[in-house]
């Protein structure tokens, strides 16, 4: 029965072959996962370098090799266990492909909707202080949209439907996941392109630091947190001298765009034996508010990476998912600790959950919990007073006192209550 039902499956996979023609892409997952492993390498590193010593062009070279060697050691885990999973799972044919004239149209329509959906929202750029982008972006942008979403959704259905879930490393998955990825750009892309100046307040302060660290190679006080946004875009800024201003405005859409639709469809596949589902899905996650990744601020950096690690986490099987879900942990930790923390949490229990040991599971787990509970207003005390003694100069040591009761110098503290209540609000 096992064996009729295998040859059934040869012979469908043999017919899709035979039906889709797409461009030869490479193993798109491994790509992604790489460079994923690469920018979260060179985040910590680039951090670190730059908390003890300054990023001026040594330091950045030490950041970069540090980065790569990192990146070649857990890369070699994450490609070896990719190539035993790959090894479990792979019927799909080789037979050559026949040229499907309808996909190709599409694939051409489509992309020249995105591109005029780009050209439209540059177009519509603007430097005068509005409330909405929908403002001045012409009417015709809704239209194309619709339309290119609809191409898209054609082409996941017609390219998708048939194929069960062993489909899922062909050469039409993987270029279908970056269409997709695209769409998903030009949804994120909104708010940098057509706010000419920035969208928010909080950018503005953020590259002007960045520019100020590339210019002098650091920035007194140094905080632990954003640290590790600030020494990938000056990174990036020195090796390919792009504008820190548009590699800001660019990081957070793009990285969303790139590694989301991805890690999702990783996810996805796992919980649904029909393969067309997950893309399908992943197209419609784009009804719900997405204001995350529109702009790009440490904070929103951060949330992107513990997203990412929430997802990875639901179908972590082995020790490479687990390591790679460390590292982008330490990465959003040395970012944003408002998400590097629980990150860093959520990795530990992952490491506990999947422990054979109960004793551990017992006790730690609720120690996870109540440190869950505690760890960010403690982290943000101790950040702040550092931050405090560091612009007074002062070297003294950490000591928890109470706050002391303070009685107004007034005549009648009871006409002055509000100063009694106000400076003793503490206690």
């Amino acid at each position: 029965m096992c064996y009729i039902e295998n040859m059934n499956n040869i012979k469908l996979n043999k017919s899709i072959a035979k039906y889709h023609i797409w461009p030869k892409f490479p193993n798109y997952n491994s790509i992604i996962t790489t460079i994923l492993i690469f920018v979260s390498c060179l985040i910590i590193s680039g951090a670190f370098v730059y908390y003890f010593f300054d990023l001026n062009k040594t330091k950045v070279i030490i950041s970069l090799i540090l980065a790569f060697v990192l990146t070649i050691i857990f890369s070699y885990f994450n490609i070896k266990n990719s190539l035993v999973n790959s090894s479990q799972n792979n019927n799909i044919s080789k037979e050559k492909k026949k040229f499907n004239f309808i996909d190709f149209i599409l694939i051409i329509i489509y992309l020249l909707c995105l591109t005029a959906n780009f050209y439209l929202l540059y177009a519509s750029q603007t430097a005068e202080s509005i409330i909405s982008p929908w403002q001045v972006v012409s009417i015709w942008f809704f239209f194309i949209y619709a339309l290119t979403s609809l191409i898209l959704l054609l082409l996941i259905i017609r390219n998708t439907s048939k194929c069960n879930i062993s489909y899922n490393t062909s050469t039409s998955e993987n270029f279908l996941i970056f269409l997709i990825s695209a769409f998903y750009f030009l949804s994120f892309s909104i708010a940098w392109l057509v706010y000419k100046i920035n969208y928010g307040f909080d950018p503005l302060i953020h590259q002007t630091t960045m520019e100020l660290i590339d210019k002098t190679g650091s920035v007194d006080p140094k905080p632990l947190y954003y640290l590790g946004q600030y020494s990938l875009l000056v990174i990036i800024h020195k090796l390919t001298n792009i504008s820190i201003i548009w590699l800001d405005k660019l990081l957070v859409p793009l990285f969303a765009a790139i590694f989301l639709p991805i890690i999702l469809h990783k996810v996805l596949i796992k919980w649904f034996s029909q393969n067309h589902i997950s893309k399908l899905l992943i197209l419609f996650l784009l009804i719900f508010p997405y204001t995350f990744f529109i702009i790009t601020t440490p904070q929103n950096l951060s949330y992107l990476f513990l997203l990412l690690i929430i997802l990875l986490g639901i179908i972590c099987t082995n020790m490479a998912d687990l390591i790679l879900i460390y590292l982008l942990a330490l990465a959003a930790l040395t970012i944003q600790p408002i998400a590097g923390l629980p990150a860093l949490l959520f990795a530990i229990f992952l490491t506990i959950f999947y422990s054979d040991n109960s004793k551990i599971k017992k006790y730690y787990f609720a120690l996870i919990f109540i440190l869950s509970s505690i760890i960010l207003p403690i982290s943000f005390y101790f950040l702040e007073k550092n931050i405090a003694s560091n612009s007074e100069n002062e070297l003294t040591p950490f000591i928890f006192t109470l706050p002391k009761f303070i009685i107004p110098y007034q005549d009648n503290f009871i006409f002055n209550f509000i100063y009694l209540y106000g400076f003793n609000i503490k206690l």
